[in-house]
């Protein structure tokens, strides 16, 4: 099972556009084990998970424990989910570059 997490504020300009990213990637992958959880950054809840993190800022989606860098899209969220179903499939740095 992967574990998708994504923690938001309700006073953040950016959030809705991370939301937004993950529910379309939550579409694609409706018939895998996959676990989708939200968390409030505002809620006791979700600040004990910020904390668990250290995070520092919003919107943050970490799947399995690694966070997504950089801005949240669709293509980043299903890109490291599917690295996480399939690890077998990394690549490794050198055959990135040198395409081995």
């Amino acid at each position: 099972m992967v574990l998708v997490e994504l923690f938001v504020s309700p006073n953040c300009p950016h959030c809705p556009a991370a939301k937004l990213a993950v529910a379309k990637a939550r579409r694609k992958f409706k018939d895998r084990d996959i676990e989708f959880k939200k968390y409030r950054t505002t809620t006791p809840e979700g600040k004990a998970k910020a904390a668990k993190y250290n995070l520092l800022g919003v919107p943050a989606v970490f799947v399995d424990g690694e966070m997504i860098k950089g801005e949240i899209t669709e293509e980043k969220v299903v890109d490291m989910i599917e690295r996480k179903l399939n690890p077998q499939s990394k690549k490794s740095f050198f055959s990135k570059i040198f395409g081995k």
